[in-house]
């Protein structure tokens, strides 16, 4: 299962040709999870984000979650080990 509420957020920030930081897509999806103090949210949000990136890319579609950066304007480890888990990528070095 999916969460339908964060897809269509990032589906609006692809059309829009933009970036959106993990706060920012939690405070916009009322997921009430703090990403600077608790590693627990940082998980769920990861595992959020993770299902629907394998949701698109069994759909043959791009890993729309790509979109979503730290404050330092970096994709999360997570998504990296993602994509080597899917066979995307061998090298990100």
């Amino acid at each position: 299962m999916i969460n339908e509420i964060v897809r269509d957020k990032l589906i609006d920030v692809s059309i829009k040709k933009q970036v959106i930081y993990y706060q920012d897509l939690c405070n916009n999806c009322n997921l009430d999870l703090d990403m600077r103090t608790n590693p627990e949210d940082r998980t769920e949000i990861g595992r959020i984000l993770g299902r629907i990136s394998e949701f698109e890319f069994f759909h043959k579609r791009p890993l729309i979650s790509a979109i979503v950066i730290s404050k330092s304007g970096k994709a999360g480890d997570g998504f990296f080990r993602l994509c080597e888990e899917l066979g995307l990528a061998t090298n990100w070095k």
